[in-house]
């Protein structure tokens, strides 16, 4: 059974928690920031490990939670998959459900993005300034990620709440080290970023710089590709970005790179790319009294160029353009051959490479296995070529003996076959001859019933209706059916049977097939005026669309009419004075 952590506090994850305030951290649940309610309830505990605690960001995609690490007791951050306006927390509180079958395809193609940002941050691990995944998983019909837990603001909060503006190094300092990660992403990956912003870039409380949400990152094979989705960022993307058709390349990261710079330096954010193109103009860096040496000013309009061919092509330009406005000892050669990140860097090359020759190896192994497999089928199937013709001549040598045997026993088959050919003839004639006699019976009953009938309709007199009238003359008349047309004088008070047997009833109907052999019995009674009729089929006797109960009399004042086996046939019974 799972442990409940409810107690435990969503901040600091100490068990002096009550009543919404940590006796250890001092935080108050009351004064938490605010959230749609969508995410998971503080305490829950995902994969059995990962305890989650408050909610440090939610976005239209996802949610990314504060979480302590059971298994390495430490804080962590976890990110759900969790889109609005597509699915809603179930009553169990933790699985997610979609709001409308329409929404299963976007869930799904979403869900795949967000597996994509995990594995996309798996192979960026060892790059610095790239925020480190540590594990991966579904559950609760969505998917989780668990990053490092990064303890700062991002750049965009502390350009907002600073009072004044951030010092031309320290900025510039931040940007050189997204940049040269990035450098080496685009160089060794083939990873465009596609949504750098103040926002994701985040700086922790020891001063590490930290790129975060690849969420739209997109893997190329040539830096380039068409077909991209749009992802924009106002006042931050390059033209190309809001065209699926567009290339797109290190060259768009170098813009957003750029954009951001110029938007921490300043304070203020360059017009968007569609206002450019119309005409809309910013102030350079130069121009604002920011400290700014003219060159890097340059560079950073070289890198916001709209036109893709004459823009700063690769972040190593943009580097070299930049770094003179950065701290002597913060250059780039500093950060590439010096220090943690150079070896972060050579870490991750050496890897890259022993990755690659594992591939390498890997490839070679599964080449030398499939040699080896189909030499083993080739012998495999020479085995079974030479079986196969052996047991094709035994086959031969049975067939050759078998055909002999068959001549042998062919004389003896066709003078059998002819002497029950002869009985067979015998026994049709003798069968033909009896089926002549049964019909001549048949049609002598069925004349014999017929004059029977007749005479009967002759000996009934039936009373006038009333003074002045004629005799009345009970009758029953097919309308409907194969056999519309037909019809029926029957004599009062005798009780009629109506099918398809040409010996059992008085009225046949030789068609439809499922009529009954006797499917209803009809009476006309006089003294009452009124027909009996009585249903004694299998497919049943139909009034006004409701079908008789069978073996119930029903009594109908004439004319009336009823359908056989549905509506098959249809007949009407009266009188005619």
């Amino acid at each position: 059974m799972e442990q409940n952590h409810a107690a435990i506090c969503p901040n600091c994850f100490d068990g002096n928690y009550h009543n919404g305030v940590c006796g250890r951290c001092g935080y108050q649940a009351r004064f938490a920031s605010h959230n749609s309610g969508r995410g998971l309830a503080e305490g829950t505990v995902v994969k059995a490990r990962y305890i989650i605690g408050k909610i440090l960001g939610e976005g239209g995609f996802g949610i990314t939670y504060k979480a302590f690490d059971l298994t390495s007791r430490r804080i962590c951050a976890v990110k759900e998959y969790a889109p609005n306006g597509m699915s809603r927390r179930a009553m169990d509180g933790r699985h997610l459900e979609l709001l409308s079958p329409n929404a299963e395809g976007p869930y799904l193609a979403g869900l795949r993005r967000f597996l994509e940002e995990s594995q996309i941050l798996s192979k960026l691990g060892q790059i610095p300034s790239v925020v480190n995944i540590t594990d991966c998983f579904k559950e609760n019909s969505t998917a989780y990620f668990v990053m490092e837990y990064l303890d700062g603001a991002d750049l965009g909060q502390i350009v907002r709440t600073s009072k004044s503006r951030l010092p031309v190094g320290e900025v510039t300092n931040i940007i050189l080290q997204v940049a040269m990660s990035m450098d080496v992403i685009h160089t060794k990956t083939k990873i465009i970023h596609r949504d750098i912003s103040p926002d994701n870039i985040y700086i922790t409380k020891n001063k590490q710089v930290k790129l975060i949400d690849f969420g739209s990152a997109k893997q190329t094979v040539t830096g380039a590709q068409d077909g991209f989705s749009v992802v924009v960022k106002l006042k931050l993307s390059p033209p190309e970005q809001y065209s699926q058709d567009m290339v797109q390349g290190s060259f768009t990261d170098v813009y957003s790179l750029a954009a951001t710079y110029y938007y921490a330096l300043s304070g203020t954010n360059l017009p968007t790319a569609p206002d450019r193109l119309l005409g809309t103009n910013y102030v350079p860096l130069k121009q604002l009294n920011l400290g700014v040496p003219d060159s890097v000013s340059d560079a950073v309009d070289h890198a916001l160029v709209l036109n893709v061919d004459q823009r700063t092509q690769t972040m190593q330009e943009f580097i070299q353009g930049i770094a003179p406005a950065a701290p002597a000892d913060k250059r780039p050669r500093s950060f590439y051959e010096s220090g943690q990140l150079a070896r972060q860097r050579e870490e991750f090359l050496r890897q890259e490479a022993a990755r690659k020759q594992a591939e390498q190896n890997r490839k070679q192994q599964e080449a030398a296995r499939l040699r080896e497999a189909q030499r083993r089928q080739q012998e495999a199937r020479q085995m079974a070529e030479r079986n196969r013709k052996q047991q094709e001549e035994a086959r031969q040598r049975e067939v050759q003996l078998r055909q002999q045997e068959a001549a042998r026993q062919r004389e003896v088959q066709l003078r059998q076959q002819e002497a029950a050919r002869q009985r067979e003839m015998q026994l049709r004639q003798q069968e033909a001859a009896r089926q002549r006699e049964v019909q001549l019976r048949q049609q002598k009953a069925q004349l014999k019933q017929q004059e029977l009938v007749r005479q009967a309709a002759r000996r009934q007199a039936v009373r006038p209706a009333g003074p002045g009238q004629g005799v009345q003359k009970p009758y029953v008349a097919v309308i409907g059916g194969p056999a519309a047309g037909k019809s029926w004088m029957i004599p009062p008070n005798q009780m009629m049977k109506l099918g398809r047997s040409a010996t059992e009833v008085n009225l046949r109907i030789e068609k439809p097939d499922d009529l009954s052999r006797i499917h209803c019995m009809l009476t006309y009674e006089a003294d009452k005026g009124v027909f009996r009729i009585r249903d004694v089929s299998s497919f049943g006797v139909y009034y006004n669309g409701k079908r008789l109960e069978k073996g119930k009399d029903y009594e109908f004042k004439p004319p009336a009419r009823f359908a056989l086996a549905s509506t098959a046939c249809l007949i009407e019974v009266g009188v005619k004075g």
